[in-house]
């Protein structure tokens, strides 16, 4: 005779591990959120200004708001050149072209064991860019693991 394995206990070890697995998930972009946004906090007293040149410009619009994006070239403190894209606001967009140098405000931070340069246009004030939709398809994943046990306990109860 075959013993079988109950669908509670299949239930219940794959919340389990999906639920590690989403936390572990959120927790870590949940950190790098915070870490960006308070290095770009600290960045006018930390930062070195440098020049830039803006190589690409993109308008977006997302309910009723218009988005200026503008993606620019500029050195790290080792002469290295990167590309660092960034929301700008209506008053900045106004004065810039594509080809245009900029100042600009630079840092380069670890993150996550990887250097990042960030750095902003002086003077703007735009959005600082986060990744807002990982942390929410985690905690989306996280409720549906909650879920997935709630059912594994139920289905245990009922000795299914």
């Amino acid at each position: 005779m075959v013993k079988k394995t109950p669908l509670s206990q299949i239930y219940f070890v794959l919340s389990f591990l999906s639920l590690l697995l989403f936390s572990s998930l959120y927790l870590i972009s949940s950190k790098r959120n915070y870490e960006i946004s308070t290095s770009y906090s600290n960045l006018e007293n930390e930062g070195s200004k440098a020049f830039g040149t803006i190589k690409e410009y993109n308008l977006t619009e997302t309910q009723g708001t218009k988005n200026y994006i503008y993606t620019y070239s500029v050195s790290d403190e080792s002469g290295r050149l990167s590309e660092v894209v960034e929301y700008v606001d209506p008053v900045i967009h106004k004065k810039l072209r594509i080809g245009d140098s900029i100042i600009v405000i630079r840092k380069t931070i670890i993150l996550l064991g990887q250097k990042i340069l960030i750095s902003r246009i002086i003077g703007n004030t735009g959005r600082i860019p986060v990744n807002g939709m990982i942390e929410i398809f985690a905690s989306f994943g996280m409720g549906v693991s909650l879920f997935l046990g709630i059912i594994s306990f139920i289905l245990y109860k009922k000795k299914i």
